[in-house]
């Protein structure tokens, strides 16, 4: 089945509402989305953050550690794609067994990308993915609940990537002007991890830094399995 499609973004209206209760005082759903698109096209103009080595890593423990049952993964809040194209070559899938989403317009540019907010999920992806890999969960207005919903997308062998480094881990008061909703350690990503219902952690993948010119060239990540 071909999974490359581009859906414009809609929330039913119960979503939506449930969503604005979530959301700090002063913000509405849309003022989210606005926030987040406009950080999201600012960010474009640089390198991704996601490195194609670092995907590499993560295939290979996969490939290694990792039953695969569908040949089907999700990335969340992947700006430009590169993560789904990378992961598809790292892992030797075929075309579109890798979908993105991105809740910017964005999305429309690249393929295999959906127009799609991550703390929603499609009845299609339950209990459908081997893997689904994140380094967005900053830009979450609720993050326990995106780690659930990204959780109910897992076949019972799959695995959630998160990946955390210090610029997860910055001060924050208040959305930032690049979209950050959440800020957090490295042992607070651990804890809010370990806070979900039959979740066990199986490894903790460190990511070498980067080359130079890069955001992440000083700095080593982290990506919680």
């Amino acid at each position: 089945m071909l999974r490359c499609m581009v859906l414009t973004l809609a929330m039913p209206a119960l979503a939506r509402r449930a969503a604005e209760e979530l959301l700090p005082a002063n913000l509405t759903y849309m003022e989210y989305v606005a926030l987040q698109t406009s950080g999201n096209r600012r960010k474009l103009k640089g390198r991704p953050f996601v490195q194609r080595e670092d995907v590499q890593i993560m295939a290979r423990w996969m490939r290694e550690n990792v039953h695969f049952q569908h040949h089907f993964g999700l990335c969340h809040g992947t700006r430009a794609g590169w993560e789904q194209r990378w992961f598809q070559g790292s892992l030797h899938w075929g075309n579109h067994t890798v979908i993105g989403t991105e809740i910017s317009d964005t999305a429309e540019q690249f393929q295999d990308t959906l127009r799609w907010d991550f703390h929603e999920v499609k009845e299609e992806w339950l209990s459908a993915a081997d893997f689904v890999y994140s380094n967005a969960l900053d830009h979450s207005y609720d993050p326990k609940l995106a780690l659930q919903r990204w959780m109910s997308c897992l076949d019972v062998d799959g695995v959630l990537l998160l990946e955390h480094s210090p610029y997860h881990a910055g001060p924050l008061d208040g959305p930032s002007i690049n979209g950050d909703m959440f800020s957090g350690s490295f042992s607070d990503y651990l804890r809010l991890v370990l806070s979900l219902k039959g979740v066990e952690i199986r490894d903790i993948l460190r990511l070498p830094p980067s080359k130079p010119g890069h955001i992440k060239r000083w700095v080593e990540s982290r990506v919680i399995v």
